[in-house]
């Protein structure tokens, strides 16, 4: 390594750009690709793991072995969302120093707050140390083989700068170990998942059949209702004309009774009774189609719920199979931003480790040969740097990930 290379400057801030205004940069293990990663986790937490409940959300199936199959594959998947952990689940634990432990947690994503917890703490031991670097080599201490000596023993002695990055070496590999094993785990269970989510898959093929099937039955339901309803009107309509056109005569036969010697009077009477029957028997029948109407109404409403099911497991499949896709890159790209991670710290532990082996006490005793030649300056700048954006990636790591809830309601129009 070229000396020009011995500076005390980690070589990464652990930081990228976002659109933040308030917070222009942010924690290098934040990234969109996480944030997908956490958007999966969300969906697979509501997932339906029982037949129960994927069959009150999605509606009936003939194709038992499909269904059984589809949601052993989200009760597999689901399982796993209890290694990865979330926000919401440390919020609501009774241990209010859990992510304070010395060991760290169990799921990944408090592992990665308390990982980011121990980086501002490295990161402030960093900062404070080389603070402190002027006043340690100051004539007033000793010797320049003393004070040379100081400087090493806060360096690379025990409990020095390189025993802080080996043990954040340390601790990165244990976050990067779990989350490797929870990408083998998490790939297989998609593949298996993935089977059911693909455009291709019986289950959805099920569901978009379903979906037209039902549509042509809600087509010809409402054409039979339509049928139904102008029948009550004509029913209805006849009955009264029937009744009224009935009574009009009997009344004009009854005018005519003194006149026909009584004849008229009994017709009167015939023509009564039958105004009666008539409009007793057009009103049965009104009344049996005004039934039959409602029947079929009734019988719309469900097929359009039984239909807004199978559109909402479309659109549900359909969202998550797209976000298996994104797992993949997520945990890629989280696993290159803890090898920054560990980078920084190995990196940092070999220039500390040559700057004591390459250069004389007089040079290490000169603290103005320190702040130009090793950038001290703005080596404390960047380790406080990575200091401050750990901590603002711990103080807002809590906040709970609001995304669409699976299985939440959508309307067959927007979703078609």
């Amino acid at each position: 390594m070229p000396e020009t290379d011995l500076t005390l400057q980690p070589s990464d801030t652990l930081s990228q750009g976002s659109d933040n205004q308030n917070r222009p940069n942010r924690f290098i293990l934040f990234t969109d690709s996480w944030l997908n990663l956490q958007n999966y986790i969300t969906t697979c937490l509501a997932l339906p793991i029982n037949q129960g409940d994927f069959g009150a959300k999605y509606g009936a199936f003939s194709d038992r072995a499909a269904l059984t199959n589809v949601v052993e594959a989200m009760k597999k998947v689901q399982a796993l969302t209890v290694d990865f952990g979330n926000p919401k689940m440390i919020k609501e634990l009774d241990d209010s120093n859990y992510l304070l432990k010395p060991e760290p947690p169990k799921e990944i994503y408090a592992h990665m707050i308390w990982l980011a917890m121990q980086l501002q703490g490295a990161a402030s031991t960093y900062t404070n140390t080389l603070e402190s670097i002027k006043d340690l080599l100051n004539p007033s201490m000793g010797t320049k083989e003393q004070r040379a000596g100081y400087l090493k023993e806060v360096l690379i002695g025990k409990g020095g700068l390189v025993s802080v990055a080996e043990d954040m070496t340390k601790k990165t590999n244990e976050l990067r170990d779990k989350v490797r094993k929870f990408g083998g785990k998490i790939a297989e269970g998609n593949e298996q998942l993935v089977l059911y989510t693909s455009q291709s898959s019986t289950i959805m093929q099920a569901a978009s059949d379903a979906i037209e099937d039902i549509k042509k039955t809600i087509e010809r339901l409402k054409t039979e209702s339509e049928g139904a309803l102008k029948a009550w009107r004509n029913f209805t309509i006849a009955a009264v004309s029937a009744s009224v056109g009935l009574a009009i005569l009997s009344c004009l036969c009854l005018v005519l009774a003194p006149f026909t010697f009584g004849t008229t009077a009994a017709v009167s009477i015939g023509l009564g009774a039958g105004a009666i029957a008539a409009a007793t028997a057009l009103g049965i029948a009104a009344d049996k189609q005004l039934k039959e109407y409602n029947r079929l109404c009734g019988e719309v409403k469900k097929s359009q719920a039984e239909q807004q099911k199978k559109v909402l497991l479309v659109s549900d499949l359909t969202s998550l199979n797209d976000q298996i896709l994104d797992v993949g890159k997520g945990m890629k790209d989280f696993m290159t931003n803890l090898d920054k991670v560990e980078g920084i710290w190995l990196d940092i532990a070999g220039k500390l480790t040559n700057i004591c082996t390459l250069y004389t006490p007089e040079k290490l005793s000169d603290y103005s040969w320190i702040v130009q030649a090793l950038k001290i300056t703005d080596a404390t700048k960047k380790w406080h740097e990575i200091a401050t954006i750990t901590t603002e990636f711990t103080q807002n790591s809590l906040v709970t990930y609001e995304v669409h809830k699976f299985g939440s309601e959508l309307s067959v129009k927007a979703a078609a």
